[in-house]
């Protein structure tokens, strides 16, 4: 049988007209020259078309491959996202990892779509002279950093911008410099045998580049994000030099610094937490492998377990405090719960009697989270939740599991709204509660509040408003029950209220604040009523003092106040 006639045609569009460029036999060789020639040219688009000869001298094209760029003036968007503090005053500066972050944040759309990370940009001349043929977006972005730089510093704007501009500058003459004047390093062989002696090079920052720029071109034909990360961890074996493993590891950080490659790592999730739950259990080491997570991931877990890549975990751990810091919300509604959701990620971050993984950081990254969702969930709970008793109880459930200060202030707030209304409607304390019943349950409120006490200004301030509604609630409780007037009504005998004095003193009930004040001071005024005396059968002032009655009163009288 004869052979039909394949060929395989390259085709490029510089953006002017689309051209032939060249003419292969093996498709992935053609495929291979489209990567490479889309990759160092600016062109708008690449393909690969596969030409079948037939009888009769006719064809059969169809495109097997193609690649495509839009206008990236039109489709960049540059984002200010960044700490404005890093400031550059030589070349080596924007190697370091402030500058990586900022370079990343602000160039964060332009990276993703050529797939690549900073740390490629800055040793790839291709990829560097590409940005920089696009003055525009090179322009804006400069300005960005800035001006924002200008405003946390005494830099004056323009200054700030002419340094970067010549910074930019600097870093795309040095590479071609060193592009030129280096031996390029093959890791096909491996890391460990591709790093000649310290003596091979000028100086520390020429070897960091040069390795650096071959980390760049090994994976610079990578189909994925994880295929890039497989390359990465590869070179990762037990004799790799010291300094090589420290690059490798910035490599990989950088990847973890885009939200799109941690999407294609991990799995693409409809909902947030998820995705943090993921890092969460990845930063510790202990992350199971899912069907729809990259098999790099494997690999790379078990380093970080190792403590083989500190950077890499550094950047995990931002991008965990990145997620929760933000807006969006840990799940869809209809999805689930986000307090069930914020709870699934504080797991992953910290098990069971241990720390918090992350530190301060993200520990005050939680606290800013729940406080977010904080009133929705008390919304949620209190919901169908009729009964004020039940209410408060609720919030007191809530409150011993809200996450950070704030948390725990916004649910005070919400109990202190709840005792004030329904104490002003009578609901508090239901009618068919005894008085001494009702008393004994605020003493005890106002006890489970005081535990949330916690030596922060805005809980304490909390706890001390939610003290006094339910200060404010006792003594309308005294009031609507008639009970002071009662102490003093002619027709109840002295014996049956010195014993209800007496009990209430015991009890605990009354704490100090407004309504033991006013308790004290009727108990007072009564016992000094001369028909309360002579009832008791005392008929003067030091009858009064000496009886053992009055003497054990007046002193738990005074221990509720020293209360």
């Amino acid at each position: 049988m004869t052979q039909v006639p394949v060929t395989f045609e390259l085709w490029v569009d510089d953006f002017r007209r689309r051209a032939l460029d060249s003419v292969f036999d093996e498709m992935d060789t053609a495929t291979s020259a489209a990567r490479k020639l889309f990759r160092e040219r600016r062109l708008k688009s690449v393909e690969v078309e596969r030409v079948t000869l037939r009888r009769l001298g006719t064809e059969e094209r169809k495109v097997v491959y193609a690649d495509r760029r839009q206008d990236e003036r039109k489709q960049v968007s540059l984002s200010a996202d960044f700490d404005s503090s890093v400031l550059c005053d030589s070349v080596d500066d924007i190697y370091e990892t402030p500058a990586l972050i900022v370079i990343g944040r602000v160039l964060r759309g332009y990276l993703d779509h050529q797939g690549i990370t900073a740390l490629e940009l800055l040793h790839d001349p291709h990829q560097a002279q590409r940005l920089n043929n696009d003055s525009s977006l090179r322009s804006r972005a400069i300005s960005l950093v800035a001006a924002a730089q200008a405003r946390e510093s005494d830099h004056d704007v323009d200054a700030r911008r002419d340094a970067l501009e010549a910074l930019a500058d600097d870093v795309i003459s040095r590479m071609r410099a060193l592009a030129k004047k280096s031996k390029p390093v093959d890791l096909t062989r491996g890391l460990a045998r591709a790093c000649p002696m310290d003596s091979y090079y000028d100086d520390f920052r020429s070897r960091q580049y040069t390795i650096s720029a071959a980390l760049t071109r090994h994976i610079g034909y990578a189909r994925s994000w994880g295929h890039k990360l497989s390359l990465l961890l590869d070179l990762i074996v037990d004799d790799v030099p010291a300094f090589a493993l420290d690059l490798v590891d910035r490599f990989v950080a950088d990847i973890f610094r885009s939200t799109a490659a941690v999407r294609s790592l991990c799995g693409e999730r409809k909902d947030l937490a998820p995705a943090l739950t993921d890092l969460a259990h990845l930063g510790r080491g202990r992350l199971a492998q899912t069907y729809d997570t990259s098999p790099a991931l494997e690999s790379l877990n078990g380093l970080i377990a190792a403590g083989r890549l500190p950077v890499t975990l550094a950047a995990i751990t931002d991008r965990i405090v990145q997620g929760l810091d933000s807006k969006i919300p840990l799940v869809i509604e209809e999805r689930g719960s986000q307090f069930e959701a914020f709870f699934d990620i504080v797991g992953a971050l910290k098990p069971e009697g241990g720390t918090v993984f992350g530190g301060t950081r993200m520990t005050q990254a939680l606290a800013l989270r729940w406080s977010r969702f904080a009133q929705t969930e008390v919304d949620r709970r209190l919901t169908g939740c009729r009964k004020p008793a039940k209410q408060i109880e609720t919030l007191f459930e809530l409150a011993r599991q809200a996450y950070g200060g704030r948390g725990v202030a916004i649910v005070l707030e919400n109990l202190e709204t709840v005792i004030d209304g329904s104490a002003k409607t009578g609901s508090l304390i239901p009618d068919d509660c005894a008085l001494f019943d009702g008393l004994r349950l605020l003493a005890e409120w106002q006890r489970r509040v005081e535990v949330l006490r916690n030596g922060s200004g805005e809980v304490d301030d909390a706890v001390d408003s939610a003290m006094a509604a339910l200060d404010r609630a006792t003594v309308a409780l005294l009031s609507g029950r008639n009970f002071l007037e009662n102490l003093t009504a002619d027709h109840v005998s002295a014996s049956s209220k010195l014993e209800t004095m007496l009990m209430l003193c015991r009890s605990g009930v009354l704490t100090n604040g407004r309504a033991a004040d006013l308790f004290r001071s009727s108990v007072i005024d009564t016992i000094r009523q001369p028909a309360f005396l002579a009832d008791l059968n005392i008929d003067t002032e030091a009858g009064m003092e000496r009886d053992p009655r009055i003497r054990k009163l007046m002193r738990m009288l005074d221990n509720l106040e020293a209360a």
